[in-house]
């Protein structure tokens, strides 16, 4: 099982203070980073990146931990799924 915590930039720290809790579990524990978006970019272009990420990990859960804004990002965008799925 893994849960992955889904923190921005800023909230670093608490990400840490996650990391070092969830020691003690059975839970494999990764992180993925939403990155700011660049001057040229999509604004949608972080989270597609972060969703990248998720889906080459292939989690069985998701703990997003960041703001309503890029919440309603993630939501709106689909990633194609794999062969085999």
């Amino acid at each position: 099982m893994y849960l992955f915590p889904f923190f921005l930039e800023t909230r670093l720290h608490e990400a840490g203070y996650f990391h070092a809790i969830s020691k003690n579990s059975e839970l494999t524990v990764d992180f993925v980073q939403l990155t700011e978006q660049d001057k040229n970019e999509d604004h949608g272009a972080p989270i597609l990146r972060a969703m990248e990420q998720i889906a080459k990990l292939d989690p069985e859960v998701i703990l997003i931990y960041t703001d309503t804004k890029n919440i309603e990002l993630l939501l709106g965008k689909v990633i194609k799924p794999r062969k085999g799925m």
